[in-house]
C-alpha cells in the first residue's frame, strides 16, 4: 500500500536508481556512489555474465535490474505487488531487456517450467513473514536452473524475537518482519547450499541518514 502512494516523494528521497535498501559505504561517503556499490557487489557475488536470465523477487523500481542488465548485459524478469512501481519501473527501464511482473511472488512459476541462471531478492524479505518463509524458498527453488545462485539482501536482527518496532509497523513497513540469520538459514537449507553470509548491516544508519537529508531538503 505505501509504494503506490505515488512515486514522487520517493524519487526525491532515494538515488536515481531508486534503490530503496542499504548501501554498502566501504568506499564512499555518497548515497548515490553507496547504491551503486551495492547494486554491483550483487552483480559480482552472482558471477553475471552477458545473456544470463535473472528472477529479482520483489523488483521495487527496478534497481537492480536496471544497473545488472545496463552494466553486465543480463535480461532480467522482476516481481512487484505495487502498481505504481511497476507502472514507473517500466519508463525508467525504457528499451532494457527488463520485464515486470505484476503477481504475488507465491503465484509465480507454480509448474516449474521457467528456470533462471540467477535470482536475487534485495530488500524485500522483510515483508514475507515466518510463515511464508518455506514458501518463498520453494518459489525459488523451483525456479532456479541446477547450477544457479540465489542471493538473498534483507535487514537483520540479532536473535529470533517475536513482533516489530511499534513504530515502524505503524508508519514504514506495516506487517513487516525481520528475520533472524537462523529463521533464514532454516529454511534456506532445505533447497540451498549456503556459501557467503556478508553483513554490512551498519551501513543502513549512514544509509538512512542520507534518506532523512535528502527528505528533509
Amino acid at each position: 500500500q505505501h509504494y503506490d502512494l505515488g512515486n514522487d516523494l520517493f524519487e526525491l528521497m532515494l538515488d536515481p536508481y531508486m534503490a530503496y535498501s542499504c548501501g554498502y559505504w566501504a568506499n564512499t561517503n555518497n548515497l548515490v556512489e553507496a547504491q551503486k556499490a551495492k547494486l554491483d557487489l550483487i552483480c559480482q557475488k552472482l558471477g553475471l555474465e552477458p545473456g544470463m536470465k535473472v528472477l529479482d523477487i520483489g523488483c521495487g523500481w527496478g534497481s537492480f535490474m536496471r544497473y545488472a542488465s545496463e552494466h553486465y548485459g543480463v535480461e532480467c524478469t522482476g516481481l512487484t505487488i505495487s502498481k505504481e512501481q511497476a507502472a514507473y519501473g517500466k519508463k525508467l527501464a525504457g528499451f532494457l531487456p527488463i520485464e515486470f511482473n505484476l503477481t504475488d511472488y507465491r503465484q509465480f512459476n507454480t509448474s516449474g517450467d521457467q528456470k533462471f541462471d540467477r535470482i536475487v531478492s534485495v530488500g524485500m524479505f522483510e515483508h514475507v513473514g515466518y510463515k511464508n518463509y518455506q514458501d518463498y524458498f520453494d518459489v525459488a527453488s523451483r525456479s532456479i536452473k541446477h547450477d544457479g545462485l540465489f542471493l538473498l539482501h534483507t535487514i537483520g536482527k540479532r536473535r529470533k524475537t517475536p513482533g516489530v518496532d511499534p513504530w515502524i509497523e505503524k508508519y514504514i513497513f506495516p506487517n513487516g518482519v525481520i528475520p533472524a540469520l537462523s529463521q533464514v538459514t532454516e529454511k534456506a537449507e532445505q533447497s540451498f547450499v549456503i556459501e557467503d553470509v556478508h553483513n554490512f548491516g551498519a551501513d543502513y544508519d549512514t544509509t538512512l541518514m542520507a534518506w532523512y537529508q535528502r527528505f528533509e531538503q
